[in-house]
């Protein structure tokens, strides 16, 4: 799916070279040295890949479940503003199990989604009033550090977090330097654990400008220019990466080639597909979306209603924070069409669907039962259509060393799915849904079973009376 399309067989050939001890000139896609992504979820990969054997399922097993802990770190939010914990979690884990946005990043094998796990993690920490602040803050920190090394996008999280907590403390210097100097002390050294690394082996120049957006940004610059953008320039790069961040991908961008297959119904599939996984109000479902709008303005409303605007300030102001920075880090290389949803703001997707689980508890049964049809309608629309291309198999065979698919399945599959599919067969790759075809009928039915328990509950505490999110 888009320009993304072989993340996946480049984080298996990352978790290869650790597993494999690679020369440390090895280069994925042919492109990018080890330094461009941070090896956290690659190293945990490499482990079991180690333990259990380098096939593509071993690490495939693995990234899902890395990636699915995303659910807990929306969990550890959702405790510290529930009361009613035990319910709205499984409200939480029914909006989880039916969006297409979690669905394509727990199942697509990069790092991104472990990455916003830390992220959350390490804010709930922070936010945890609970814990003493040299403790919460060692935490918080520590955390979000090691999102950092997980993915380079959670420095925008990190930054923001230091900005946010510096304007809280510096005015009592004692309780500054008490509460955070640990915590400075614990992030660096998790920091340095991976850059001290990177640059004593590879170099300053080549730990930082190996960075995916650092190496775009070069490729475009004139060879021998130093190119300097205005501050006009550049803020409406910033300004222009939020906005086509909210509003859906057709407005902005034509009709691509890749995106060209035989079958409607499979280019409807992938039409959705990006609107889910790259607009920043879609990823919450196309009910929950909608649903936001509302309740921002219900928390405008009561924090108006309760003189509590300052702590809404702060939520509004790291926001504020993290989509300045967030855009302008990934603006280096020109505008992002498709957004940056699927990108640096993972983490603020999650954020909204735990807001949303608080926006259920407040309206009425006819917009909760609408909420729950929403659900409903994402999955039927994209995870059902998805999951049964994603497990289908599909005959490669060689002719004159060009590898090509079988005819009869190219119209389910457009060019890039096709390339991926192709980079399947040259490496010979066994991919989990190949290993459990021949049981793939019952898999489905006890996954249908699951999902219809989850939308029986959710109906059940649909009518439950009197049920309040605090």
């Amino acid at each position: 799916m888009a320009n993304w399309w072989g993340d996946w067989f480049e984080h298996y050939h990352r978790s290869l070279f650790f597993s494999e001890h690679l020369p440390l000139e090895t280069k994925f896609f042919d492109a990018y040295s080890l330094p461009a992504r941070p090896p956290m979820m690659n190293l945990i990969c490499s482990f079991f890949m180690k333990l259990f054997g380098n096939d593509f399922w071993v690490f495939q097993i693995t990234s899902v479940f890395l990636n699915s802990m995303a659910f807990l770190g929306c969990l550890a939010i959702l405790r510290l503003y529930c009361a009613n914990f035990r319910f709205f979690s499984i409200v939480l884990l029914a909006v989880f199990a039916l969006n297409p946005f979690v669905f394509h990043n727990v199942s697509y094998t990069w790092t991104k989604l472990f990455s916003a796990f830390l992220v959350l993690e390490g804010l709930s920490f922070l936010l945890n009033k609970d814990i003493k602040n040299g403790t919460r803050y060692l935490l918080g920190f520590g955390s979000l550090s090691l999102g950092v090394v997980a993915h380079y996008s959670a420095a925008i999280y990190l930054a923001t977090a230091c900005i946010l907590v510096f304007l809280l403390l510096f005015k009592n210097k004692f309780s500054f330097l008490r509460s955070l100097l640990p915590a400075c002390i614990f992030s660096f050294l998790i920091l340095a654990s991976w850059f001290g690394w990177s640059i004593a082996t590879y170099g300053l120049k080549g730990t930082f400008s190996a960075n995916a957006t650092v190496a775009d940004y070069a490729a475009i610059s004139p060879v021998g220019t130093d190119i300097q953008l205005s501050l006009l320039d550049s803020l409406s790069t910033v300004f222009g990466n939020i906005l086509h961040s909210l509003i859906p991908w057709p407005f902005a961008l034509q009709f691509q080639s890749w995106m060209k297959q035989a079958n409607w119904l499979g280019e409807l599939r992938d039409y959705l597909g990006l609107i889910y996984q790259t607009n920043l109000i879609f990823s919450c479902g196309l009910i929950g979306g909608l649903l936001l709008f509302y309740g921002l303005g219900l928390e405008l409303f009561l924090a108006i209603q309760k003189k509590k605007l300052a702590n809404l300030f702060l939520y509004f102001l790291g926001l504020a924070c993290v989509m300045f920075f967030g855009s302008a880090a990934l603006g280096l290389s020109g505008i992002a069409y498709f957004g940056l949803s699927h990108l640096s703001f993972q983490p603020l997707v999650l954020l909204a669907l735990v807001f949303l689980v608080r926006i259920f508890s407040v309206v009425t049964k006819y917009v909760k039962w609408m909420f729950l049809l929403g659900l409903i309608v994402d999955f039927l629309l994209w995870i059902l259509p998805q999951s049964i291309v994603q497990n289908l198999f599909f005959p490669v065979s060689q002719n004159g060393g060009e590898l090509i698919i079988d005819a009869s399945f190219v119209g389910l599959l457009n060019p890039l799915a096709i390339a991926s599919m192709k980079l399947k067969a040259l490496n010979q790759l066994v991919f989990l849904g190949d290993l459990a075809a021949n049981i793939s009928s019952l898999l489905y039915m006890v996954l249908g079973l699951f999902l219809v328990f989850l939308v029986s509950m959710m109906a059940r505490i649909i009518t439950r009376p009197s049920l309040t999110f605090n």
